[in-house]
């Protein structure tokens, strides 16, 4: 009986130290989510702050080196996506702008989407004189869309 009780004695301690572990991972994991979602959301604010203030005379957005200036709708397009329920960020990983990357000129502040994997992700870069800061998102908008519409826009304004 001895060995039986320290046999389930330890198994139980097994199963409970186990449990305790996962439920520690799964708390680190939680926060961390909670911290990357609450430094993208500051940073949309921060852009949403500079679309607000920038003027239409410092506004342009460009992609592969055409540059045209950009108009309020096209703007609040871009920025509504920024904060949009469904867009998920799920790192903080910078990409280089490419030849379709969509740069968006606030002034002396940059905005740029570039897409990333298949298109199904999006990188997302803002840079300030003081810095730059980029996440990665997921939304139900792919990057597909957003240069479709980039390219509706170019076309029309040209």
């Amino acid at each position: 009986m001895y060995r039986k009780d320290r046999r389930r004695a330890a198994a139980l301690y097994l199963g409970g130290g186990i449990a305790l572990v996962v439920c520690i991972a799964l708390i680190v994991f939680l926060v961390y989510a909670l911290t990357l979602r609450t430094e993208y959301r500051a940073m949309c604010l921060e852009i949403n702050d500079a679309v607000l203030a920038a003027n239409v005379a410092e506004r342009s957005i460009e992609r592969g080196g055409e540059s045209r200036a950009l108009d309020e709708s096209t703007l609040m397009y871009y920025d509504i996506f920024l904060l949009d329920r469904h867009t998920v960020v799920f790192n903080r990983k910078t990409a280089e702008p490419n030849s379709k990357s969509i740069l968006i000129h606030l002034g002396e502040n940059t905005l740029c989407f570039t897409g990333q994997e298949d298109g199904s992700a999006i990188n997302i870069r803002w840079e300030t004189p003081d810095s730059s800061r980029g996440y990665t998102v997921r939304s139900q908008t792919s990057f597909m869309q957003l240069s479709a519409y980039l390219s509706n826009y170019l076309r029309r304004e040209s």
